[in-house]
């Protein structure tokens, strides 16, 4: 259900703007942003932060096309190794994306800039279509 919502919240912000639609979510929110990538044209781009994109369906992952950076600490092993078992789910252009020294990116100040810095460039790049 969340995955529908966020889909069609997608759809209507690009219906009404025009203008390409990313989404970033953290925590079991990621893989409702994977889902609703997998299953609406609208979204363009996904970045999960500290995210648990594993929760979405397997099927729904290997159909998202969107490019997906997953991004984590590089200190949160559990967080980190789930990452990464969920990255070799997706077919799409992807990376896991380690934030050194935290166990969690949006934990410190200067952990989240680098979070922002890297969700900045990745719409910037993506959602252009320049990448």
């Amino acid at each position: 259900m969340p995955a529908r919502r966020l889909g069609a919240a997608c759809d209507w912000l690009h219906e009404r703007t025009g203008l390409p639609v990313g989404c970033t979510a953290g925590g079991t929110s990621a893989a409702a942003a994977l889902e609703a990538a997998a299953e609406h044209d609208t979204p363009r781009a996904v970045v999960s932060v500290s995210g648990r994109p594993g929760l979405a369906r397997p099927s729904a992952s290997a159909r998202v096309s969107v490019p997906v950076p997953l991004v984590t600490g590089d200190l949160g092993q559990q967080l980190l190794s789930r990452n990464r078992l969920a990255a070799d789910g997706l077919r799409c252009l992807h990376r896991v994306v380690e934030i050194a020294g935290v166990a969690d990116p949006v934990s410190s100040d200067a952990a989240l800039h680098h979070v922002l810095w890297l969700t900045t460039d990745w719409f910037t790049d993506h959602l252009a279509g320049r990448a």
